[in-house]
């Protein structure tokens, strides 16, 4: 009788735990406006103005990195000076957005408004500055208020590339 109880309640822990680990935050994406994570650059090559491989450099090989032609900028009630949609191999990556400092109230408004408030709140002393943190399954969105710069990310192909810089940075 212990034993089947123990059971019962250790079944309705895991379930518990199982489905408040898939719903990290509200409304995670699957990418960013439409385009899923891992899409081919040249499936999409057309949506961008410009493009370019960005080498050895910052990020190391295999990085791509373009602008969008959308004219639509808008995040919430903010307007972002630049997009960029980072490739990894060719797999979309990521986008990172730049506001100008007076909308970064906005952007924090908007980004609370669809996925609730940040799991993780971080100062960094060095640069005066809070970064906020939503983490899911698929992905990241930090937000860096100071600097007011915003980045979706995805979680499986950023493991990838640090598995594969990993693996470089061995031999």
């Amino acid at each position: 009788m212990k034993i089947k109880r123990l059971l019962i309640i250790s079944s309705v822990f895991i379930i518990v735990i199982s489905v408040t680990s898939a719903f990290a935050f509200n409304n995670e994406t699957d990418g960013f406006r439409g385009m899923r994570w891992g899409t081919k650059l040249s499936e999409v090559r057309d949506s961008f103005d410009l493009c370019n491989e960005i080498g050895e450099g910052l990020r190391g090989p295999g990085w791509t990195v373009c602008v969008p032609l959308e004219k639509d900028k808008s995040f919430g009630k903010a307007k972002a000076g630049d997009f960029l949609y980072s490739f990894w191999r060719n797999k979309f990556h990521s986008v990172e957005m730049y506001f100008k400092k007076d909308d970064c109230k906005s952007v924090q408004e908007a980004l609370n408004a669809e996925h609730g408030k940040p799991m993780r709140e971080v100062i960094r002393e060095v640069y005066q500055d809070k970064v906020y943190l939503w983490a899911g399954d698929k992905t990241k969105i930090q937000f860096e208020y100071k600097f007011c710069t915003l980045l979706y990310l995805s979680l499986e192909i950023n493991n990838e590339e640090k598995e594969s810089r990993t693996r470089i940075d061995e031999k």
